[in-house]
């Protein structure tokens, strides 16, 4: 049976695509925050929260006027643009000319012209698949997958998680790269939190760079899963993430059957992964620990970590708490860095307070009350409105005392 039902990443969390997640099926106000003359300026969205089930992708479902002040010509600049250190080889990998990719071994043999390097090389193969390799949506609908062979998927040019993993690998090994398909359990489209895996579900690879292994989802770095009128509907958008990810970060959306091919020193027993809380991998491309929250999450069922919305901004967490619950009346230190001109604000019910900045340094303390606390960021000089980096629960501390009460 080809591992299919989890082969395709629900849940792509662009910011601006998704806001958020809950486990209950309701309808909430999410917060946009502009700005205008007289002070930043709460906007309200009505945002479609569902389970994390095969039939929910969470989008915006209607939104309202925005109320942002127009930007002066002089606050306009020239934004920075993210350096690409592979920025050549993916090119390289994209343009491919046809006469090179006729077969396997000659697509391996273009490669191979370009980059000796292991790590190039095993990237080109990655990007290469990424754009010419579509998920195989009808097959999956229909529950018939045709030929997943690596040769099958190359001739075709789609498949399902298997026909990619398979692709992967042989093209990796004709290009000299040692490679093999790992089957396990994914936590992707058609999963449900905390259901019981009866069956492996998914296909990925791992590939050996100067002798290490490395985890490569290629099906989940192709794109991700809507569902339409209770179909599949794969929207092919390149996804880096999935390429050499780190173990730990992996490990929160994949279970191999072999433990060995999960890379870490204390391998996760499969309850223990059906059990692990549900965890957005924005946290971590923001730069929270993986294997952090995950000793936190054996240690205590009950922990959880705050809603994360990453962005499209140069930013990444310094230091942070990781659980979703605070105490009120206590205080929190907390420090971004980017190379951009952004303002980073707390939120806490009417009250703003923003991160100073210093060097592409943003550091803020934070003494809050009980409610939500919301770390929102936006980008000077290009827009107005406000975006969600980080979301916490504060709780009444001991010191605090009931609303109403002096």
């Amino acid at each position: 049976m080809p591992y299919v039902f989890a082969a395709i990443h629900l849940f792509k969390n662009s910011m601006k695509k998704i806001f958020g997640i809950s486990l209950v099926l309701s309808v909430s106000a999410a917060l946009y925050f502009s700005y205008s003359d007289n002070g930043p300026v709460v906007e309200n969205k009505i945002v479609q929260e569902a389970s994390i089930d095969s039939t929910h992708i969470v989008k915006e479902n209607s939104k309202s006027k925005q109320i942002t002040a127009p930007l002066k010509k002089k606050e306009k600049k020239k934004r920075p643009t993210l350096v690409n250190p592979y920025a050549s080889i993916d090119n390289y990998a994209r343009n491919t000319p046809a006469a090179q990719s006729k077969t396997i071994e000659s697509l391996a043999n273009y490669f191979s012209q370009k980059s000796t390097d292991e790590y190039e090389k095993a990237r080109m193969i990655y990007v290469w698949m990424t754009k010419n390799i579509s998920y195989n949506d009808a097959g999956y609908n229909a529950g018939t997958y045709g030929d997943c062979s690596a040769e099958g998927v190359f001739k075709s040019k789609r498949s399902v998680c298997e026909g990619f993993s398979n692709l992967y690998k042989a093209i990796a090994e004709k290009s000299g790269l040692e490679a093999k398909v790992i089957s396990g359990y994914a936590k992707g489209y058609g999963y449900k939190v905390g259901e019981k895996f009866k069956r492996t579900d998914h296909a990925w690879n791992a590939v050996k760079i100067k002798g290490e292994w490395k985890l490569v989802d290629v099906t989940w770095g192709e794109g991700y899963g809507d569902n339409v009128n209770g179909k599949l509907h794969s929207v092919k958008e390149f996804d880096a993430y999935w390429f050499c990810t780190d173990p730990h970060e992996f490990l929160f959306k994949h279970l191999p059957e072999n433990a060995s091919d999960q890379l870490i020193a204390q391998p996760l027993s499969k309850a223990n992964y059906e059990q692990l809380q549900y965890v957005n991998e924005d946290l971590f491309v923001m730069g929270i620990s993986a294997k952090e929250v995950l000793e936190k999450s054996l240690k205590d069922k009950k922990f959880r970590v705050p809603q994360a919305w990453s962005t499209d901004y140069h930013l990444k967490i310094k230091k942070a708490e990781i659980s979703n619950k605070l105490s009120a009346k206590t205080e929190y230190y907390f420090e971004f860095e980017s190379s951009e001109d952004v303002d980073i604000a707390f939120i806490n019910g009417d009250t703003w307070a923003y991160f100073t900045k210093d060097n592409g340094i943003y550091k803020g303390t934070v003494v809050p009350s009980s409610g939500d606390l919301k770390i929102n960021v936006r980008l000077n000089g290009f827009e107005n409105t406000y975006y969600g980096l980080i979301q916490y629960k504060v709780v009444r501390g001991p010191n605090e005392l009931p609303a109403g009460q002096m």
